[in-house]
């Protein structure tokens, strides 16, 4: 949304937007709050959105529309602020968290053909527990007990959800959305060090930029007629990608991200209600507790990771 969460992408990306405007203006809690819930409440449509697509229009077609629409939302502000303010001196470090973004909404949508809404967005939502691993093996940083024992009690949950038992295999929509969290957790490292120098505002639009110019082939390459339901619905989608970055850089600008990272997982709530709405699908039990698990593990992950 993100960002993009996105969707708990977003409880990373918030080191950014804390570091660059948490002086900018007085902090609002309720304010953040209230807009921080409807940026994932704009995840959980997304996702939907991408579930009511016909099956004739691929992922990679989403995609490209997903961004070139952003794109163009967000153009009117960078002008309006300057194309000297678009200068940057970290351009590669800008490519590989566009690109890694553009893989992690591929797999997550890749996913949602397999696996309910819910499911999708709680696996995705996996990205505390894949930070601490990363940075173990990049940079041989130290994994705490706390954190250990909160990555085994996620990945737990992630069990219960999945439930490989019932079909023999975990199957491919499950591991695209886990797959999905992982490369979500390589962007949120570099958004970090981005934001030692960048503002929200260049960084977002560098996003929405080369992630529009490198998915124009993949666009290219699996184009098909679209019928005015496809139309709106990437429309749609596309919107709702801009609002999610947009406002998520309104409510951390107004509180810190320490405090609203836990609301990053009203998104499962939002999408288990779009599951009952629109598709009737509810999680049975053993789903329930592996939800409550990965919520519990992952505000803790959250909590104990930037600790360190």
């Amino acid at each position: 949304m993100a960002s993009a969460c996105a969707h708990a992408n977003a409880c990373f990306e918030a080191d950014l937007h804390e570091k660059n405007m948490d002086q900018i203006k007085p902090q609002n809690l309720l304010l953040a709050s209230l807009v921080a819930l409807l940026s994932y409440l704009c995840v959980a449509l997304m996702g939907a959105a991408v579930k009511l697509m016909p099956s004739t229009v691929h992922t990679g077609v989403m995609i490209f529309f997903q961004y070139v629409i952003a794109l163009i939302l967000c153009v009117p502000l960078a002008l309006k602020q300057g194309l000297a303010n678009l200068k940057t001196q970290k351009f590669p470090a800008h490519v590989l968290r566009d690109l890694a973004g553009v893989v992690t909404f591929g797999l997550f949508f890749l996913s949602l053909a397999y696996i309910s809404l819910t499911n999708s967005i709680v696996l995705r939502s996996t990205t505390p527990f894949w930070i601490p691993l990363i940075l173990l093996v990049w940079r041989r940083d130290r994994v705490s007990m706390v954190l250990w024992i909160s990555i085994i009690i996620g990945f737990i949950g992630v069990v219960f959800i999945v439930q490989p038992g019932t079909h023999g295999y975990f199957n491919l929509g499950s591991l695209l959305a886990l797959a999905s969290g992982f490369v979500m957790g390589i962007s949120a490292l570099t958004i970090r060090r981005l934001g030692k120098t960048e503002p929200p505002q260049r960084t977002l639009f560098y996003y929405f930029l080369i992630a529009t110019i490198v998915s124009i082939p993949f666009a290219i390459y699996s184009w098909s007629p679209l019928n005015l339901h496809a139309w709106i619905l990437l429309i749609i989608i596309g919107i709702l990608m801009y609002v999610i970055q947009y406002t998520l850089i309104i409510a951390f600008s107004y509180a810190k991200a320490s405090k609203l990272s836990p609301i990053s997982y009203s998104a499962i709530v939002f999408s288990g209600l779009l599951d009952w709405l629109v598709w009737h699908q509810v999680p049975n039990l053993y789903g329930y507790i592996g939800i409550v698990l990965v919520i519990a593990a992952g505000m803790v992950t959250i909590f104990f990771e930037k600790q360190t």
